[in-house]
């Protein structure tokens, strides 16, 4: 299943993606670092692409909601351990979030 995330930040992708491998030392993530602004992470339950400013949809979000969002992050998870990913999942964006 795939989720998206919009927010706005003043920080670049691979230091986002640093701090939420750092969020969560229990599980196996690994970095792919692309040309421009778009970050890899990914473990045995989910995986996410993280992107600043080349978002096709950023113009329709600011446009049609009013909301001033620069980095998308984009999360897949994984059919075979989906309970338990989703878990993960959102224990990781909690504590990027807090």
């Amino acid at each position: 299943m795939e989720y998206e995330l919009f927010l706005f930040s003043a920080y670049e992708a691979e230091y986002i993606a640093k701090m939420l491998i750092d969020s969560d030392k229990t599980l196996d993530f690994e970095m792919k670092v692309y040309e421009g602004s778009r970050v890899y992470i990914g473990c045995n339950f989910f995986s996410m692409n993280i992107e600043i400013e080349d978002i096709s949809d950023l113009g329709f979000i600011m446009d049609n909601y009013g909301l001033k969002v620069n980095l998308c992050i984009d999360f897949q998870v994984y059919n075979k351990t989906f309970s338990t990913g989703l878990m993960h999942m959102l224990e990781t964006i909690g504590k990027m979030l807090s």
